[in-house]
């Protein structure tokens, strides 16, 4: 038996209300709705923010760029004071080999002269050369023969490189950063050989 699905019957007008509420076009446009709407204070939010962070990144750049030009002095002073040490060390090896050179022609220090005539001579020029700490002679087998400091005891410097380059070397020498074995510090030694009319060595000068 068919029992037929029969509806209340309505007017025609609410029936036509039924069938637009139930569209196909009604739900999809509803769809299409956005699911949220900025309001005026949302909008004002999003201003703020967007001033807050030109301004963070204005901060940021100028930071950046002040820490450049603090860079850029900063290399500049150091390569100022670069110059002022090379010069002024430059200067200090000059007045080393000069001082070298004269004694190399003080009769107190040539072959044959005692010892002690020898270190009392080194330390009165010493006392006239306040910036170094000591000044000695070495004889060609690195044994140090006098001092303006004389050492207790036998003292060589026959291992040392700037003694060996010495003896090779016509001109003046400078180590490197090493500790002297007689005044126990941290220097840096200037040395030059002395030779005869042969052009052997005689003695290297040191200080």
């Amino acid at each position: 038996v068919f029992i037929p699905d029969l509806q209340p019957w309505s007017p025609p007008h609410q029936q036509s209300r039924w069938l637009l509420s139930h569209s196909p076009l009604r739900k999809a446009s509803a769809a299409m709705k956005p699911a949220f709407t900025l309001g005026l204070r949302g909008r004002l939010l999003l201003l703020l923010l967007a001033a807050f962070a030109l301004l963070a990144g204005l901060v940021a750049w100028d930071f950046v760029d002040n820490r450049k030009e603090r860079i850029g002095t900063a290399s500049a002073d150091v390569l100022v004071h670069a110059r002022l040490i090379a010069a002024k060390a430059r200067g200090f090896a000059a007045r080393a080999d000069a001082i070298l050179s004269g004694l190399m022609l003080s009769p107190a220090l040539r072959p044959g002269a005692s010892a002690e005539a020898c270190s009392q001579a080194l330390a009165a020029h010493l006392r006239q050369e306040a910036q170094f700490l000591t000044i000695g002679k070495a004889l060609p087998d690195g044994n140090v023969a006098c001092a303006a400091f004389p050492p207790q005891g036998r003292v060589s410097i026959a291992d040392r490189n700037y003694f060996k380059s010495a003896l090779q070397s016509p001109e003046m020498v400078v180590s490197e950063v090493l500790t002297a074995r007689i005044v126990d510090k941290r220097v840096i030694t200037f040395a030059k050989a002395t030779r005869n009319d042969d052009g052997r060595v005689t003695d290297v000068l040191y200080l």
